[in-house]
């Protein structure tokens, strides 16, 4: 089965967040089995730099995907001849509001030799109550006009999640066919050996990874942060952010951090590699013993020091902190659990019920007394605790990715119902 994909950014890019490592991880998933087209941009996610040594306007065989890295303004058209050559099964298109999406409806959808090609739309968390709010009026205004030329007649929607499914048919009604499978997840891999080495003065080391954007909500995690530290002014706190954003919001984060007490540490790490980034994750702790001791004490003991070559069964770091205002599913949270971390983030992603299974902790937002709570069991919590958490982190990720394969195949699979919807629009 040919499967033709429209996505704003595709590999080697990397700040595409989500949409990019989803469908990176669906091509792994089905590459075997079914051949993806992908037609993107030369450059990366909100940038104007073009990629280096990568072909553009022409087919170029990635992995198990043929990617046309389209330099041409006019993407419309590209578009609509490379589909005609093509001639693909389906056309699956990422993003409710990316500008390829849209394209594609407004153009291609009105053609006939491209009419009977069934269309799968995966909308991101694009139609989340809290993303439906930035720019309000111009996504009011697209989801209007296209409601009214009827391009989304016969379109199937891929949601992560029942949560995202009800938000599309909040936002497009009850008859939207809405097709729930989760985001492919990435493959389990044994990580690469790393040389990452923790400070052992850090006594508790939390991550957050992927785009620095406000719906990542990472203000509200800076006031849990200083909260603790003034709780428990004895522990030395580092928090690395792992991943890039806007230049005006990043300042605007640079600058709240730097307002945090002298005990708590936030790093800028930047954007990784995804190689690189699975390394950082699975790194060993400098100490297996590093949790149980307040900074003071780490930084006067020398002992330390000499057991810094031990390796933890458990990651380096003791935490993902993310309290995120929407998430249509979160690679960030299942890439946390396969190395093994433990994660305190905010009920408003699928990642539901994590204190009952021992990995963590989902938290209402309005209620920042349970978030205090959870920061003070990660202070607690002994080294047998911890790394008997991180072993059940990893379990439930194997549980999790097991079986995945036949819900990918799902997507590409027409239903009576939806087949004849198709069949109308010949």
């Amino acid at each position: 089965m040919k499967i033709f994909v429209c996505i704003e950014s595709y590999l080697p890019g990397t700040q595409g967040g989500g949409p990019v490592r989803a469908l990176a991880n669906l091509i792994e998933q089905l590459g075997e089995t079914h051949a993806f087209y992908v037609l993107t941009r030369n450059r990366d996610y909100l940038t104007d730099v073009s990629y280096r040594d990568v072909a553009v306007d022409t087919w170029t065989k990635v992995g198990q995907a043929s990617v046309f890295y389209a330099s041409d303004a006019d993407f419309a058209r590209v578009i609509q001849q490379q589909v005609q050559a093509v001639q693909p099964d389906w056309i699956y298109l990422n993003g409710a509001f990316a500008p390829l999406s849209r394209m594609y409806l407004m153009v291609c959808r009105r053609l006939k030799k491209l009419q009977a090609i069934p269309v799968l739309l995966a909308p991101h968390g694009n139609l989340s109550e809290a993303a439906m709010g930035h720019h309000a009026w111009r996504k009011q205004a697209w989801l209007g006009y296209a409601k009214w030329r009827g391009l989304f007649h016969g379109v199937i929607w891929h949601a992560a999640s029942e949560r995202e499914a009800d938000q599309v048919r909040q936002v497009l009604g009850p008859s939207a066919q809405v097709r729930i499978v989760p985001m492919a997840p990435r493959p389990a891999r044994p990580p690469a050996p790393s040389s990452v080495l923790r400070d052992p003065s850090i006594s508790l080391r939390l991550v957050y990874f992927g785009r620095l954007s406000p719906e990542k909500n990472l203000p509200f995690a800076f006031e849990v942060l200083r909260r603790c530290a003034e709780r428990h002014p004895d522990w030395a706190i580092s928090y690395d952010l792992i991943g890039a954003g806007g230049p005006n919001y990043e300042q605007e984060l640079r600058r709240l951090a730097g307002e945090l007490p002298s005990s708590v540490q936030v790093n800028f790490i930047g954007q990784l590699d995804p190689d690189v980034l699975t390394q950082r994750l699975n790194s060993i702790s400098a100490s297996p013993s590093d949790f149980t001791a307040p900074s003071s004490a780490l930084r006067s003991s020398s002992s330390v020091l000499r057991h810094s070559s031990f390796s933890s069964p458990s990651s380096s770091y003791h935490a993902l902190l993310m309290p995120s205002l929407t998430e249509n599913f979160s690679y960030t949270v299942l890439e946390s659990f396969q190395a093994g971390i433990p994660v305190l983030i905010s009920d408003q992603t699928p990642w539901r019920g994590l204190e009952a299974k021992g990995i963590g902790w989902d938290l209402p937002l309005h209620v920042p007394e349970d978030w205090d709570a959870a920061m003070d069991s990660l202070v607690a919590m002994t080294p047998e605790g911890r790394i008997s958490r991180s072993k059940r982190a990893r379990e439930f990720a194997d549980e999790w990715e097991q079986g995945y394969q036949q819900q990918a195949e799902r997507l590409f699979a027409l239903s009576a119902s939806e087949y004849s919807i198709v069949s109308a629009l010949r």
